[in-house]
């Protein structure tokens, strides 16, 4: 069941799948998904998605930072509610926002995500604003969203190599690079056995260089009382750097 309200913004209900989850909630990798999913059906409401966008226009939506506020983790099986909203476009990157809720209408998580478009040929930055069907897009400074914004985050030379990850046509989306949600589940992979099961409170991402199906992506990463860092390397190129905090 969905709902729409005023075109700014689209809702809809979610059962928790078991499938997608691990030791009873939903993992980080399956919220992310659920926010491209959320994502797609909002574009619908301008007559527009990511496939009509690679196949008429050559374009494509990049996302080039993420930060996730948890509360806590839907569970399996739980009916969740999924909100998203666009809340402001600055140049060339514009801010999209997610928010999941209980049934009685508590938040569980809000995320916020920098996004842009590029041509696909080129890897150039296209503006969103020059783009049919982007062009009259709505945006929404109204709804609230705690979450900060995406940050930039600093490499630390600290991390030490933990694991060595070669990237499957599996990780693979439609604009054939490694999908982001992928980042999410490698992070969590390296976590220190008994540090896996511990809640994360606040989860940041910034998606540095695309990677490619048959690369290999070596994993570094340091962990503490209070967080786990990940830097994501292909050879001397670093691809991606993430944050847990705990």
């Amino acid at each position: 069941m969905s709902a729409i309200f005023d075109d700014t913004a689209y809702e809809m209900s979610v059962k928790i799948l078991p499938e997608v989850c691990t030791s009873g909630k939903i993992k980080i990798s399956q919220l992310m998904m659920l926010h491209q999913q959320i994502g797609e059906k909002h574009l619908n409401v301008f007559k527009t998605s990511s496939e009509k966008m690679r196949n008429e226009q050559n374009l494509a939506f990049i996302f080039t930072k993420a930060a996730i506020l948890i509360q806590r983790l839907p569970l399996e099986n739980e009916e969740i509610t999924v909100r998203t909203w666009c809340s402001e476009l600055k140049g060339v990157r514009f801010t999209r926002n997610y928010q999941t809720f209980d049934k009685n209408g508590e938040v569980l998580t809000e995320c916020k995500c920098e996004v842009t478009t590029i041509d696909l040929e080129s890897r150039r930055i296209v503006r969103p604003s020059s783009i049919n069907g982007l062009d009259d897009f709505l945006y929404n400074n109204i709804l609230i969203n705690n979450c900060e914004s995406p940050r930039k985050l600093s490499a630390s030379n600290e991390v030490s190599l933990v694991k060595t990850i070669k990237v499957t046509d599996e990780n693979i989306d439609f604009n054939n690079h490694v999908n982001n949600t992928v980042y999410a589940d490698m992070m969590v992979s390296i976590l220190p056995k008994g540090r896996k099961e511990e809640p994360a409170k606040e989860v940041y991402i910034n998606f540095v260089n695309e990677v490619l199906s048959g690369e290999m992506i070596e994993l570094y990463a340091l962990t503490n009382a209070s967080e786990h860092v990940v830097h994501g390397k292909v050879g001397d190129k670093t691809v991606f750097l993430g944050e847990i905090k705990f």
